[in-house]
């Protein structure tokens, strides 16, 4: 009885995933055709109109854009960081600009739709901007927090523009509140991800919708290697890399990738060939997931960064087997102290080894490539920094494996496209409706 619901839940599932898609396709192309018959302030879900430049928000919509000056704060900033664009290739979502300044009485074109997070400093909301999803990360100005500290970030991300980092759309500022939008928004992070597919894998390990999640998963080694490869080699370091700034949007089939982003560049720090990228300089950072380095306030560069995702890595990988990420949690605190990575690499490369002994359910990993990975994340996990390798050798070296063929295609190179929002409610829509007949068939 029990193979028989399987079977019909293996079924069902992979009836409903076709006909999801052949439904998503046919009301997207109508959706579309309709868009076209319309005068929108949109040309198509891929961009947005353009327009000069940092033209003053006190304009009415029917006068004519005009460049705005650097007599502002704001404005010396855009212009000292060399933010503006041409217009041509500009994401002007206000109808004013990229960079706007709104006079405190003034609407700001955006309707917010939901509350996605929160920090001591930040607010994330997802906001509709011309029929398309944003992610707008409000953030207050005080004596602590300076136009010149967050400014930095709108640099780092106007700079980024790759398919797994996510993608600066603009901002603003109004009053003491300055707001990015980013695109796009995201269903949760990997954190929370890992933990319910490690929930999941404990429950149904052999059903074919746990099988393909953990193929998905197994994506996230090559995609987050490509981004950070990407963000080293633009003169960055990102020093905050941790699951919850790793951004998971789901696709509606489970057929298809994890859409991954890294993301929370607010504390990232540049360099150049010529200076290499060691400093000292003191920053902010995410205790758990911080190389020793940085920890002891030494010299710290890029293979900080390597250190923090092999503790995603090491994550991941534990996910695969299925083992359970609360008794990694346990294991690294087991002698009465945090469980920081820093702090506790020899039960850290203890708990490696027990996954080397462990069998392997996952996708299209095979025992012999989970287990030569986890000797690289080992390597990444070094508390030398030069014993790390760099993210371009680790990008060769994870390429180079013969089920790195076998994973799901990411898309296109170059940032995300642009969605309408009315696609991605329907996607939400028909997860629904795919859940629903899901939940039926497992009653049966």
């Amino acid at each position: 009885m029990k193979d028989s619901t399987r079977t019909l839940i293996d079924t069902m599932d992979n009836r409903l995933s076709l006909e999801l898609q052949k439904r998503l396709f046919e009301e997207n192309q109508k959706r579309q055709a309709e868009l076209a018959d319309e005068e929108l302030a949109i040309e198509s879900p891929q961009s947005f109109y353009t327009a000069t430049p940092g033209t003053s928000a006190a304009l009415s919509p029917q006068q004519p854009p005009t460049t705005t000056t650097t007599t502002t704060e704001y404005g010396e900033w855009i212009a000292q960081k060399e933010l503006q664009v041409a217009k041509e290739v500009e994401l002007d979502w206000s109808g004013r600009g990229q960079h706007v300044e709104y006079d405190i009485q003034e609407h700001v074109p955006l309707t917010a739709v939901n509350v996605l997070g929160y920090s001591a400093t930040a607010l994330v909301e997802s906001v509709e901007c011309r029929r398309i999803l944003l992610a707008r990360k409000s953030i207050q100005l005080n004596r602590r927090v300076k136009l010149a500290d967050v400014i930095g970030e709108v640099e780092h991300l106007h700079r980024l523009r790759h398919r797994h980092v996510i993608r600066f759309v603009g901002s603003y500022l109004q009053g003491r509140t300055f707001a990015m939008l980013l695109y796009p928004t995201a269903d949760s992070h990997l954190g929370t991800y890992m933990d319910n597919l490690s929930y999941q894998v404990s429950l149904f390990p052999d059903y074919t919708h746990t099988r393909l999640a953990l193929a998905r998963l197994e994506n996230a080694f090559l995609c987050l290697t490509e981004a950070l490869a990407y963000i080293h080699s633009q003169g960055i370091k990102h020093l905050d890399i941790k699951p919850s700034n790793i951004l998971i949007s789901k696709n509606y089939s489970p057929h298809d990738p994890l859409k991954i982003y890294i993301t929370d560049f607010g504390i990232s720090r540049e360099f150049t060939a010529e200076e290499g990228s060691e400093t000292d300089t003191p920053t902010a950072r995410t205790p758990k997931w911080a190389s020793p380095e940085i920890i002891a306030n030494e010299q710290y560069g890029r293979a900080s960064d390597i250190f923090s995702l092999g503790c995603v890595f090491s994550e991941i990988s534990t996910v695969l087997v299925a083992e359970s990420l609360d008794n990694y949690r346990a294991a690294r605190a087991s002698n009465g102290g945090s469980d920081a990575f820093h702090s506790n690499l020899p039960q850290v490369y203890n708990w490696l080894e027990l996954l080397r002994s462990r069998g392997f359910i996952g996708g299209y990993m095979t025992r012999n490539s989970v287990d030569s990975l986890l000797v690289c994340v080992k390597n990444m996990l070094a508390r030398d920094p030069a014993q790390r390798p760099t993210a371009e050798h680790l990008l060769e070296y994870i390429k180079g494996k013969r089920w790195v063929r076998n994973v799901l295609p990411c898309g296109e190179e170059g940032p995300e496209p642009f969605k309408l929002t009315d696609h991605q409610e329907l996607v939400r829509r028909l997860e629904e409706y795919q859940k629903k007949h899901l939940s039926k068939a497992d009653e049966t």
